[in-house]
């Protein structure tokens, strides 16, 4: 037997038996946390008509949400609408827990609302239709 044709053969033979480049097992991508648990903290969010003076407020108007004397949230009226979502006391010091009360008022009228009716703040899975008037 010739040696020398069998040493190619022998070295070819040899390379492809040696493991490839070892790649290390992945780790497994970890579930997305839950939504929130009813009654954790969060946000109240409001919707609606917003109306001054008998008709629909102008584009960019701007509504605060005061609860306990602090500004909690904002929202611009755009074609008579608005929506906002009102922040939780655990969101913001001072702003809203079940059963307070939520105040509308114009973006710098003070004091007093200048929107009726009044809400009550309340964690809601669904938003709360609104319509809000001057007085």
């Amino acid at each position: 037997m010739n040696l020398r044709l069998l040493s190619p053969l022998l070295l070819l033979a040899l390379a492809s038996c040696t493991p490839g480049p070892t790649v290390a097992p992945s780790t497994p991508t970890p579930a997305a946390p839950p939504g929130p648990t009813p009654g954790a903290p969060g946000l109240a969010v409001f919707y609606g008509a917003v109306v001054m003076d008998a008709a629909a407020a102008p584009d960019g108007t701007v509504v605060v949400a005061e609860v306990n004397g602090a500004s909690c949230g904002s929202g611009m009226a755009r074609a008579g609408r608005y929506e906002m979502a009102v922040a939780s006391e655990a969101e913001r010091r001072g702003c809203g827990k079940a059963g307070d009360t939520v105040v509308f008022r114009l973006l710098g009228t003070d004091p007093g609302p200048a929107f009726e009716p009044q809400a009550k703040w309340q964690l809601a899975s669904q938003p709360v239709n609104l319509s809000l008037k001057t007085r």
